[in-house]
């Protein structure tokens, strides 16, 4: 293999590289744009159970999974539709 073909393989790879982390970018750039998402719903989830339950004590640990389950849910529902 001459140098130049060398170069030119190398260009290539490099072409390949540069396009994966592209996709990585634009990857990671969706996974946090529905994570903000998907925290603003659990605090609206957390603050409508609360609100509903009032001066009520309750558990707050069990309370915070279930809207953190119920954000997941919308999440998940507003993904299906996207496609």
């Amino acid at each position: 293999m001459t140098e130049q073909e060398m170069q030119l393989q190398i260009a290539i790879e490099q072409g390949k590289v540069n396009t994966l982390r592209q996709e990585v970018a634009e990857m990671n750039k969706e996974r946090e744009y529905w994570q903000h998402y998907r925290i603003q719903a659990a605090i609206a989830a957390m603050q409508s159970i609360a609100d509903t339950l009032g001066s009520v004590d309750y558990n707050k640990e069990l309370i915070a999974k279930h809207a953190v389950e119920l954000a997941d849910a919308l999440i998940e529902e507003l993904q299906k539709k996207q496609d």
